[in-house]
């Protein structure tokens, strides 16, 4: 069964760390150590997906935890591994001086990256040999242990005690490469330094093991990344990205490819290290500014004072505005901002100018509305009582947003009639006249409102008849304010007849030719 050993530390190990300050694990060993006894089951490096090796690349330290150390009293010397056949567990530790090991325990440790190296056995009750190997890099759990080489040896402390490799003052100093595999071998003290058959003894000794490993990328400038990453030369620990690059504000993009290079931003284009700013409303719509009044009308105001709605792209950081005279002011990035327009005396079309900033591409977008701050006026009114009732007629007019709706009130101020002749935007005429006939109570004042909201109110008078006791008053459809006596039986011309409102004063006429008619009483 082969077995990853999770938890190791990645640590920028200082130079000066002495043997005595150990890194604290992370993981315990795993429960049946037993799995330490076969090459190639157990690596210290980090675990990947799937249960799956991660080459190190920086600084690293991993030793056994002292709660739960190996037990080698049961490990044995594999086939392949034998001093005696293929001297893969035996090293020259001196001239004419050979040490060997049995009961073997096996670690795998993989760099990415050129370095220094330290290991250390930790055997406190047993006299130990340590060997490190390399190989090739290969794949975790396919070595072969006919392709080791014997780097380094150690069997130094003749009683029980502990075997360093690589340890110049406490600091990792044995190089290694990366494109190399190393494993690290510990196991007892054969009896006999020159028959390596005495290994498989039971007089071999073993028990309570830790391995320790220590490892300190190359890294001559100092900036924290080795060497064999570092695409620039210099930089300070903290203030370089993963190439060894420069990156003042930390992004991970170089500050000489950082367009924004004191503002932490997305490294991706379009952003090209510049901070993302806000989500707009919209973020796949097109880059908006549309002028609203406060009433949330989109085409005119009576107010200078409207909002705003934005939706700006993707990116944008910043946005300045302007009412079209170049004057531009900063507004926030947000989906309504309060805005002023230029005021004016009258009537007049006002526009806003936008524009975004940021990590993408200078947009910008305008919008126009009406100001209209002068009320519509009623030009013409004709009150008068006739055969059917009150009858009104107005001429109204607005300079700019056009007429948008009338309303006449009786003397207490409640509606009896009313019109709305266009919705705000949809193109209200500058010159509306309407009628009302027949109304019970007598209008007193008229309403009328333009499309900016403006109202005007203006009382009515009423208007006598000048028509003899025999005559019916008629008023003209043509002409406000115009009305017509006429009795029944008289003659009356073509042009006449289209201008008078007969039905109106309960009249109807008769065709005597093409051009006279006669006046006749109404017959239901």
């Amino acid at each position: 069964m082969r077995r990853l050993l999770t938890g190791a530390l990645l640590l920028p190990l200082a130079l000066g760390m002495g043997m005595g300050a150990l890194p604290t694990a992370l993981a315990d060993a795993p429960a049946d150590s037993v799995t330490y006894d076969t090459f190639d089951s157990v690596t210290y490096n980090p675990e990947g997906p799937g249960g799956t090796e991660l080459p190190v690349t920086r600084a690293f330290a991993f030793v056994t935890p002292a709660g739960a150390p190996l037990d080698t009293t049961s490990f044995t010397v594999q086939p392949g591994e034998a001093a005696a056949v293929d001297n893969h567990n035996g090293c020259v530790v001196a001239p004419g001086e050979a040490a060997y090991a049995g009961r073997t325990a096996w670690v795998r440790f993989d760099p990415a990256v050129d370095g220094q190296l330290l290991v250390r056995a930790i055997t406190p009750g047993y006299d130990s040999v340590m060997v490190l190997h390399q190989t090739p890099d290969v794949t975790w759990g396919q070595a072969d242990l006919s392709t080791l080489q014997n780097t380094e040896c150690a069997s130094n402390d003749p009683d029980a005690g502990n075997e360093t490799i690589g340890s110049c003052n406490g600091v990792p100093c044995l190089p290694v490469g990366a494109g190399l595999v190393y494993y690290m071998q510990v196991g007892g003290r054969c009896p006999s330094s020159t028959d390596p058959s005495t290994c498989t003894r039971p007089d071999v000794p073993g028990g309570s093991t830790r391995i320790e490993i220590r490892f300190v990328p190359d890294d001559s400038d100092g900036d924290g990344v080795p060497d064999t990453e570092d695409q620039c030369v210099g930089g300070l620990p903290g203030d370089v990205n993963a190439a060894g690059c420069p990156d003042q504000d930390h992004d991970g993009l170089a500050d000489t490819d950082d367009a924004c290079p004191t503002a932490a931003g997305n490294p991706d284009p379009p952003f090209d290290g510049c901070p993302e700013g806000p989500v707009p409303p919209d973020p796949d719509g097109p880059v908006d500014v549309t002028i609203v009044a406060l009433d949330g009308d989109r085409f005119n105001t009576q107010d200078v004072r409207v909002n705003l709605r934005l939706n700006w792209p993707q990116g944008a950081t910043s946005a300045v505005a302007s009412n079209g005279d170049g004057a531009f002011r900063p507004i926030p990035l947000q989906a309504v901002v309060p805005w002023e327009l230029e005021p004016s005396p009258k009537s007049e079309s006002r526009e806003v100018k936008v524009v975004f900033s940021g990590a993408v591409p200078t947009e910008r977008d305008r919008d126009t509305i009406t100001l209209d701050p002068v009320a519509p006026r009623l030009a013409e009114s004709f009150l008068v009582r006739t055969a059917s009732g009150w009858n009104l007629a107005l001429k109204m007019t607005d300079d700019r947003s056009g007429v948008l709706r009338v309303r006449v009130l009786d003397g207490a101020g409640g509606s009896i009639a009313g019109r709305v002749f266009c919705s705000p935007g949809s193109g209200c005429r500058l010159v509306r006249e309407d009628r009302f006939k027949g109304l019970d109570t007598r209008p007193r004042t008229a309403v009328v409102q333009d499309a900016a909201g403006n109202d005007r109110r203006v009382r009515l008078v009423a208007r006598q008849s000048s028509c003899s006791g025999n005559e019916r008053t008629v008023l003209s459809k043509l002409n406000v304010g115009r009305l017509g006596c006429f009795f029944v039986g008289e003659r009356v011309t073509r042009s006449e007849a289209r201008e008078y409102d007969w039905a109106d004063a309960e009249l109807r006429l008769k065709r005597l030719s093409t051009r006279r008619f006669r006046v006749q009483r109404l017959v239901s």
